[in-house]
């Protein structure tokens, strides 16, 4: 399968997930990947993740309680704490805003 059509059926699998918000899938170049109720996904698949941010993540997940996710927040340096990126699994995100 070539890196185009591996990368459309993730997003495929991805909106398969969100149905719940009624995901569609709009995949135009360019453009958001994904499209629901409540969010806009862009999807990126590779082949394996920066280490630095598996070992962050890691770090933090073998805290993990019953009750506690973890996530890791992703900061550039001098830039406002407000547009830092936040990494957490997608089960727990999920989880999250199911119970929202």
């Amino acid at each position: 399968m070539n890196v185009r059509n591996r990368g459309k059926s993730t997003e495929r699998a991805i909106a398969k997930i969100f149905q719940f918000d009624n995901a569609r899938r709009v995949g135009i170049l360019g453009k958001e990947d994904i499209v629901t109720d409540r969010f806009i996904i862009e999807v990126k698949e590779r082949k394996s993740l920066p280490k630095f941010i598996l070992s962050a993540y890691k770090q933090v997940e073998k805290h993990r309680t019953k009750d506690k996710i973890p996530l890791f927040i992703l900061h550039e340096l001098n830039k406002n704490h407000m547009n830092d990126l936040v990494i957490l699994k997608l089960k727990d995100f999920l989880e999250i805003i199911k119970n929202d």
